[in-house]
């Protein structure tokens, strides 16, 4: 896996576009991509989820 600073910038900047979402990086996980501590107000949860897929970010909690 290649971890670059802009693509942590990236998904930091599309958690970042919904009002209330704080987030940080908090490491990677062992089988591929980031580790992100959120903090997100329950009416944007589900926009913000559709939003992740939409850009080709996978979730899992």
């Amino acid at each position: 896996m290649v971890y670059t600073d802009s693509e942590q910038n990236a998904l930091l900047a599309l958690l970042s576009r919904f009002g209330g979402v704080t987030a940080a990086i908090d490491g990677m996980h062992p089988k591929g991509g980031y580790r992100v501590r959120c903090t997100v107000p329950g009416k944007a949860f589900d926009s913000l989820i559709l939003e992740l897929e939409k850009h080709d970010w996978f979730c899992a909690m």
